[in-house]
């Protein structure tokens, strides 16, 4: 480096360059004056506010070369009560320039649509009959939309999974296509994989961008996101009722010895064509075989009775049958 500075300089460009040297001590010594005078203003609106109880969150990104050279995130979290740099695209210093515009009081917006509809980012969508007659967003010189928007570009530099999506969808399909896709990706990961391409569709519409639902579905299968199925499931035990409830005389005694001395008797759900059917079953507990079943399309009294009087036909126990089952009001209704 020492060699590099070494040489033969003309006076007018060393004149120049220390023009520049000095602007740039001037300008820094400037910002250094700010950023005091910023924290100072932080600590003095927050002199009468507690401190919040979660701890603060880990940062999510890297210092940028603009930020201020003091960390304001803790001062900017016991303001506003949240941590917005957790947001994708948002920095200290954008958040600070969304605190000296919007201020720390959200009420005079009733609502996140409100908002929405004061900075003029989502369109002015007007629907007659379920058509659509026009889309337009109207121009807007709020500086809050403008750092949203450049905060919405930022987030496809960033070196997050959600930035490193919209980079590769982008060098694949185009931009158009790869915001989008992103959008998409972000309601997904907010519905946690539950939401499917009629949902999120839906979502979008509600969100203000305008799509096709088989242009999202087609995005989906191309990004590879499929909602997870929810199991399917049937309550079939309910024990919060008032009849009479016999004690557990079986005590988990599961080895018998006799024939017929002992059965226990469970109720099941099967998801068939017809659609949910209700199983009672009734085992011996000696050979361990079906004694006795009953199939029926509700939960009621007679699928428990179906299944008894099918097993009592069959093998015609004995005085002393021990009959154990759980404490559902199918079972115990008389």
């Amino acid at each position: 480096m020492r060699a590099a500075l070494t040489g033969n300089y003309r006076e007018e460009h060393v004149f120049a360059l220390r023009q520049a040297l000095e602007l740039y001590d001037f300008h820094q010594a400037k910002i250094a004056e700010c950023d005091v005078v910023i924290e100072a203003v932080l600590q003095r609106l927050n002199q009468d506010r507690e401190t919040p109880e979660k701890p603060l969150p880990d940062v999510q990104h890297a210092k940028g070369r603009n930020e201020p050279r003091f960390d304001p995130r803790p001062a900017l979290y016991t303001l506003l009560g949240a941590d917005l740099t957790q947001i994708h695209g948002f920095g200290p210093y954008t958040v600070l320039r969304l605190v000296a515009e919007c201020g720390d009081d959200m009420s005079k917006w009733p609502s996140a649509k409100h908002f929405t509809s004061w900075l003029c980012l989502a369109p002015g969508n007007k629907i007659s009959g379920g058509r659509l007659l026009s889309s337009k967003t109207r121009r807007s010189s709020s500086r809050v939309a403008a750092l949203l928007r450049i905060a919405a570009v930022n987030i496809g530099r960033t070196q997050t999974a959600l930035g490193a999506f919209y980079r590769r969808l982008a060098a694949r399909t185009g931009k158009a296509k790869a915001v989008t896709a992103t959008a998409i990706a972000a309601i997904f990961a907010e519905t946690r994989g539950r939401y499917g391409s009629p949902r999120v569709h839906a979502e979008l519409r509600v969100r203000g961008q305008q799509t096709g639902r088989h242009r999202v579905a087609r995005l989906m299968r191309s990004a590879g996101l499929r909602a997870r199925e929810r199991r399917r499931f049937r309550c079939t035990t309910d024990s919060n009722h008032g009849m009479a409830i016999t004690g557990n005389l079986l005590a988990r005694r599961f080895a018998v010895l006799v024939p017929d001395t002992g059965w226990v008797t469970d109720i099941t759900y099967l998801w068939t064509l017809e659609g949910w059917l209700y199983l009672a079953v009734i085992l011996d507990l000696f050979s361990r075989r079906v004694v006795g079943w009953a199939l029926h399309e509700r939960l009621e009294r007679k699928l428990a009775l179906e299944a008894l009087h099918m097993a009592l036909a069959q093998r015609q126990p004995a005085q002393g049958l021990l009959h154990h089952s759980d404490s559902r009001q199918s079972v115990c209704q008389r």
